[in-house]
């Protein structure tokens, strides 16, 4: 399995730390579209299901 991993893409690491901070302002800002626990897991059932 280590043979599989590549050479850490310097790039991702910050691309997902701008993209973290993104979703917190507008968590903060009150834009982000929140859902609560039981939505989630209706989602992820469905998405499990393949539908």
């Amino acid at each position: 399995m280590a043979s599989l991993d590549g050479a850490p893409d310097p790039g991702v690491a910050q691309a997902w730390e701008t993209e973290i901070l993104r979703r917190l302002d507008q968590v903060d800002g009150g834009t982000a579209k929140l859902i609560d626990r039981e939505e989630l897991r209706r989602r992820m059932r469905t998405r499990m299901a393949g539908v």
